[in-house]
């Protein structure tokens, strides 16, 4: 049975593909000058194909079923341990990291090797407000405080930070 809609989109494509060529039974042309405007039409049958779900969209080019099974994300748990710290190397013969928690708390560490008096510099940053900084000198003593001078602590010299320890 042929639904109207099968039968207009017969039409359109037949009429598309005799004007992209150029050349064809409407765009002839008689000997005595006039057009022939007989358009030679076929009726194209479409089939119901039933595709599996698990076929890929063009737009996206992932299926389905690629995204139903990929691995979870390691976020995706606001209970889970977070992984190991990655450091990277930083200025004044340190090392630095930098994680986010589950709930959006930007935290950084700062590992000084060598340093006479810093050991370690942790802020933790909740977007809102000021810096929570907390400096552990050589000798084990801990000086925490809230400051908005830090803008991370890559940047910051050790000489900034031993300012902040004693305040």
């Amino acid at each position: 049975m042929r639904t109207p809609g099968a039968v207009c989109l017969a039409l359109a494509v037949a009429g598309a593909i005799g004007c992209s060529r150029g050349a064809g039974p409407a765009n002839a042309t008689a000997s005595n000058g006039a057009t022939n405007a007989a358009v030679a039409t076929r009726t194209v049958e479409t089939a119901n194909i039933d595709l599996p779900p698990g076929e890929p969209r063009p737009s996206s080019g992932r299926s389905t079923l690629d995204r139903v099974n990929r691995p979870p994300r390691p976020d995706a748990d606001p209970n889970a341990t977070p992984g190991p710290l990655q450091f990277i190397t930083a200025p004044e013969n340190s090392r630095i990291a930098v994680s986010m928690d589950a709930s959006g708390v930007i935290r950084e560490v700062r590992i000084f090797d060598g340093h006479p008096k810093l050991d370690r510099v942790e802020t933790a940053w909740d977007g809102k407000g000021a810096k929570d900084v907390t400096i552990t000198l050589r000798g084990g003593k801990r000086v925490r405080t809230k400051t908005n001078r830090l803008p991370d602590l890559a940047s910051a010299t050790t000489t900034s930070l031993l300012e902040l320890a004693r305040q």
